[in-house]
């Protein structure tokens, strides 16, 4: 019979994101993948770019009197 272990703490983060739970007989785990962070970063990324340069066109757009 294995012996009863009870949930020490938690921790967690947003940016990166974590989360993870320590127990009382030493273990812990991570309750983010490793994969989901560079994902996310990614995502942010080309959210960023996409905003800029769809700024940047509305910009020259404007400065040369297209209204469409």
């Amino acid at each position: 019979m294995r012996p009863t272990v009870h949930v020490d703490h938690y921790a967690d983060g947003v940016f990166p994101l974590q989360a993870t739970c320590y127990w009382d007989n030493g273990e812990q785990k991570e309750l983010v993948s490793s994969w989901i962070n560079p994902l996310l970063f990614t995502c942010m990324a080309v959210v960023t770019g996409c905003l800029v340069m769809l700024a940047a066109r509305t910009d020259r757009r404007c400065r040369q009197g297209h209204t469409r």
